[in-house]
């Protein structure tokens, strides 16, 4: 009789029903639901270092897309615009983080500055609970008009930090219903109008650049006299000149 072979036969275990991995690599953790991929993703608190993990393995492509929240930061404007545009429509995130590098170009500043609008507006169709949009101080003087850019209505927002540099900020085409936290920075006018637009706001942080203290001055006292005022019920705004 022929001995008995000592190898012991080894049964590869049934495929994954979410992908399978490379046995070469012992890749474990790509063969886990996508619920459990997008809580990892979630710890990276950066969309970009999401998005590379797709470099490592095709689980891992386009599941940054789905993170309930969104933070993108020292990105150019127009990279943040492209990677915006590649999530679904009807998405819909709990926090949308924007913090845009800038360029040291005077040409490459304007042209961030016309895409910077264009990128807070296209933010509202994913209708964040909390937003985050603060653009960096620029180094160097341009000159010319500042524009002017529209607080977009985010009709899901119960908190909004937004910092304009020292661009100007109007007021929304309507009602912010559920606004509760306003920090806003920049150029700001007419400021007792522009709170007209947050029924339920509660705290408000406010400040001020490029605006000459006398008006700033003479608008908030015709305000208290006219028996209005910019502070919010129960809450004092901190107001910097």
């Amino acid at each position: 009789m022929e001995p008995r072979s000592r190898r012991r036969l080894r049964r590869s275990p049934p495929p994954s029903p979410y992908g399978a991995a490379d046995p070469a690599d012992d890749d474990r953790i790509s063969v886990l639901p996508d619920d459990m991929l997008l809580e990892v993703l979630v710890r990276l608190r950066c969309a970009r270092a999401a998005a590379c993990t797709g470099l490592v393995s095709r689980r891992w492509r386009g599941l940054w897309a789905r993170l309930p929240g969104l933070t993108f930061r020292d990105i150019p404007v127009s990279e943040i615009k492209s990677a915006l545009a590649s999530v679904a429509r009807g998405t819909a995130v709990s926090l949308l983080e924007i913090r845009p590098s800038r360029s040291m170009s005077l040409a490459e500043g304007k042209l961030d500055d016309a895409r910077t609008k264009s990128l807070l507006r296209s933010a509202t169709r994913f209708s964040p609970k909390e937003i985050v949009f603060v653009l960096r101080q620029c180094p160097m003087f341009k000159p010319g008009r500042a524009i002017t850019i529209a607080l977009p209505c985010f009709l899901r927002a119960t908190s909004i930090e937004l910092d304009t540099c020292s661009h100007r900020i109007t007021p929304p085409a309507g009602e912010l219903p559920v606004l509760e936290m306003l920090s806003i920075s920049g150029n700001i006018v007419n400021v007792g109008f522009l709170l007209n637009f947050f029924p339920r706001l509660r705290v408000l942080r406010i400040t001020f650049r490029g605006v000459k203290p006398a008006s700033l001055v003479a608008e908030l006292s015709t305000r208290t006299r006219g028996g209005s005022s910019a502070r919010p019920h129960g809450v004092p705004p901190r107001h910097r000149l």
